[in-house]
């Protein structure tokens, strides 16, 4: 992961974001380790809840 946030901010982009199923804890807790942030829970995916999680690439 470390290494596509590189190569997304040496092509400009200043943040990124994915969403998570919110009874994957292990998932969960490898993006917060990560740095990322959830912002929202919405339904995606034919209805199902996710988690949209959020990280500025500085």
């Amino acid at each position: 992961m470390q290494r596509a946030e590189s190569r997304a901010k040496k092509e400009g982009a200043v943040y990124s974001m994915c969403t998570v199923d919110p009874r994957n804890s292990i998932s969960l807790d490898n993006f917060k380790e990560l740095s990322y942030q959830v912002v929202a829970e919405k339904p995606k995916y034919g209805g199902h809840d996710r988690l949209i999680l959020y990280k500025r690439l500085d």
